[in-house]
């Protein structure tokens, strides 16, 4: 009994250790993609919205046809 409740936590620490890899190599991959961009006061950005706030925006007949990005939009 005693013997496959270590084998179990060994699994268990192992299971845990390839998660952790995994996470860590996806982070690197989404990290490649990603920059740190900052906006200072008076710049034009364009805004991207969620489907269910486009809608009240403007109203298109084909949601999938919408604008993806309003603006210009200036920062304060």
């Amino acid at each position: 009994m005693k013997d496959q409740l270590l084998t179990r936590d060994i699994i268990l620490q192992k299971l845990k250790m390839n998660l952790q890899r995994a996470q860590q190599i996806q982070k690197k991959y989404a990290d490649q993609k990603r920059q740190d961009v900052q906006f200072a006061v008076g710049d034009l950005v364009l805004v991207k919205l969620q489907p269910y706030r486009q809608q009240s925006l403007a109203l298109r007949k084909n949601q999938k046809l919408g604008l993806r990005y309003f603006g210009p939009f200036e920062v304060m």
